[in-house]
């Protein structure tokens, strides 16, 4: 006397349906940290606009001057030369 109907008798799940329903439930805590995350960038970057905004601006910093490079190697090769003339 079996009342599948009912429910009284309730096969096994498959393997294929326990994986279904682990990659439901993880797909839902991906997207609600993803969700989660975007909150929180919006609300810091909210925050940061309204201290930038309320702040007066910083004057720049002056540049400083490049510093002076090494000789090239063609200037090396050059100095080297056993022609005499260096």
């Amino acid at each position: 006397m079996k009342n599948s109907a009912n429910g009284l008798f309730k096969s096994k799940p498959t393997p294929e349906a326990k994986g279904d329903n682990t990659t439901r439930v993880a797909r839902e805590i991906i997207d609600h940290e993803i969700a989660a995350l975007a909150a929180k960038t919006n609300r810091l970057r909210q925050a940061r606009l309204a201290k930038e905004a309320s702040e007066p601006p910083a004057a720049a910093k002056p540049k400083k001057p490049a510093r002076s490079r090494a000789k090239t190697s063609q200037a090396r090769e050059k100095k080297s030369q056993p022609d005499g003339t260096s």
